[in-house]
């Protein structure tokens, strides 16, 4: 055994000399002789365990309800590069510890195989094609960002909005929002399906860059009277770099 299992086996014997209560890979067995192999779990109550020993490469030889049963009433307590403990006494670890983040998909792995509709509806998001989300993505910037600088103008030329809801009351236009969208709609296929957007999104980059000078975003001045009312210029403010 190499020096990351000893280490799971000196924190398990703070706990349990022999490793009772613990369910662990079978590997464990030759040191913790009271360890519960992955595959022997089903033959236990799930209030034996007070431990259990995931193998972040193995964690798949768990029984499915077990771990998601067991992820609901314990915590992690150790971890390296190589296993997760978790159990249901002891100080826990820190959620930011380095050596938990495959935690997650461990549990989301534990939550799909042991509920049908879970794995349904994951597999049906796995199968959403990169066409599928590139045409909903279009969509809804056309329908929600692509909006005239100044709505007071019928001419007024067509940028990228920040938000698809005025945010902290502004609108802002950002020069990066409209030069990625350019570049998105620069795809044949989108250009020839939304040649007028596609020029307009280029147009508001390349007026916000005179000479070489990038402007990062513009929006039309909102002025508030003293009587409260509200009003709107039809110039445009732009905040350089």
């Amino acid at each position: 055994m190499d020096k990351h299992w000893l280490d799971v086996i000196d924190h398990l014997q703070t706990v349990s000399p022999r490793g009772l209560g613990v369910a662990a890979h079978e590997d464990f067995k030759a040191i913790l002789p009271s360890v519960v192999p992955y595959g022997e779990i089903g033959s236990h109550k799930p209030e034996f365990f007070q431990g259990l020993v995931i193998h972040k490469g193995l964690y798949e030889q768990i029984e499915p309800s077990f771990l998601q049963e067991f992820l609901s009433r314990a915590k992690p307590t150790f971890a390296n590069e190589v296993f997760i403990v978790l159990g249901t006494d002891g100080p826990p670890l820190k959620l930011r510890n380095i050596h938990l983040g495959a935690l997650r998909e461990i549990a989301r792995w534990a939550a799909r195989q042991a509920d049908p509709e879970e794995a349904r509806s994951a597999a049906k998001e796995a199968s959403l094609s990169a066409d599928a989300v590139l045409a909903r993505m279009v969509e809804f910037i056309v329908q929600n960002l692509a909006k005239p600088l100044d709505p007071a103008r019928p001419d007024s030329p067509v940028a990228i909005a920040e938000t698809a809801e005025r945010f902290n009351d502004t609108a802002w236009f950002w020069a990066d929002d409209s030069g990625k969208t350019a570049e998105l709609f620069a795809v044949p296929r989108l250009r020839d399906t939304y040649p007028d957007l596609a020029d307009a999104a280029l147009d508001y980059v390349l007026r916000l860059s005179p000479e070489r000078i990038i402007q990062r975003r513009s929006a039309v001045p909102n002025f508030v009277s003293s009587t409260g009312v509200r009003s709107l210029s039809r110039h445009t403010t732009v905040s350089s770099i």
